[in-house]
């Protein structure tokens, strides 16, 4: 198999629509969850439905923001090489470098995947 650009724009583009789909889990169900915590007035017996509630809506929302960063640089990254622009290498090295830490180990396998593929050198047509 050839690492191409191609290939490492499809790579991006799959990862950030994947790690947008986690965004908006994430974003959307710890929130809610606490939310009914909230207005229910219920929580885990003993505690406090206020702070629990509270706690799901930010941990949802912080999980959610570190998330989106590195899904919107793969998006961008994997639109640049897909539409071969001026910048879409470097956003494609710069989006590898972020998907590294996320949803592991498949973030580091694509962050490798893409950084062969932009960083080596073009293929050469053999005549032989």
């Amino acid at each position: 198999m050839i690492l191409t650009p191609r290939l490492a724009s499809t790579v991006l583009l799959v990862f950030g629509a994947i790690a947008l789909a986690f965004v908006v889990l994430f974003g959307l169900l710890f929130p809610l969850l606490g939310a009914v915590f909230l207005i229910l007035g219920v929580a885990p017996q003993g505690e406090d439905p206020m702070a629990v509630g509270v706690t799901l809506i930010a941990a949802g929302l912080i999980t959610a923001v570190i998330y989106a960063i590195p899904a919107l640089a793969s998006l961008v990254g994997g639109y640049g090489l897909r539409s071969e622009r001026s910048w879409g290498k470097t956003a494609a090295i710069v989006a590898a470098i972020t998907d590294l830490w996320l949803l592991p180990p498949f973030g580091a396998a694509a962050s490798v995947v893409v950084l062969l593929a932009v960083l080596s050198p073009p293929a050469r047509d053999d005549p032989s």
